[in-house]
């Protein structure tokens, strides 16, 4: 198409014909495919040049992610071996042949009001609880982002058949247990609204290790 209008134009202006015409079209042609390679080129680098930005900024975005992801996992990792080092949580362990005794209660308590204000001053977790060797809940508290919330002991559940506790209690003493991500389970039923979880155990020693 292009080829017949410059002949046309030929033709009009310069009233040429033959080899001649032929020849003026071959150089015209040489002339005009430059400039044709150089804007598909151009459009190719553009596209290529874009691309490559996209990814860069598809990378940074990724690494920053696994940063904070990396940082948030070692401040909950703290928080876990913390509070599995406090005193009331040694003591409570080894009250624990005197389950239902007054200084079994106190003790719980105590450890109770220690995960409370754990649970006020970091309402990204769920919930924090303290599970005993047989998988039983003895202290438990709960937060929904903005208020936590002490779950009284005759509400407690029994854990002891779930994945996480059985595999926490494989791993050595100041290691932590990561689960997967899955559905937030109360007693036996998904909770709904669904609550996707991830729990981060570690597990605990009476001082005879």
């Amino acid at each position: 198409m292009i080829t017949k209008y410059i002949m046309r134009f030929i033709n009009k202006v310069f009233g040429i014909s033959g080899i001649k015409k032929k020849l003026l079209i071959a150089l015209i042609g040489l002339a005009v495919l430059p400039f044709s390679v150089a804007g598909l080129y151009g459009i190719y680098y553009s596209v290529g040049a874009l691309e490559d930005t996209t990814l860069r900024h598809l990378e940074y975005e990724l690494s920053s992610k696994a940063e904070d992801i990396e940082k948030f996992l070692k401040t909950v990792h703290r928080d876990a071996l913390f509070l599995s080092q406090t005193v009331v949580m040694k003591d409570i362990i080894d009250a624990k042949e005197v389950q239902g005794s007054r200084e079994f209660h106190r003790l719980r308590k105590r450890l109770e009001q220690v995960i409370f204000i754990i649970s006020q001053t970091r309402p990204y977790y769920y919930q924090i609880r303290y599970i005993d060797e047989k998988g039983r809940e003895v202290v438990r508290v709960d937060s929904d982002g903005n208020t936590s919330t002490s779950i009284p002991f005759d509400k407690l559940q029994d854990k002891g058949d779930r994945y996480y506790f059985t595999e926490a209690m494989k791993y050595p003493k100041g290691s932590c247990y990561v689960s997967p991500m899955d559905l937030n389970i109360e007693r036996g039923e998904i909770e709904f609204p669904h609550k996707p979880v991830v729990r981060i155990a570690t597990p605990v020693f009476d001082s005879l290790g």
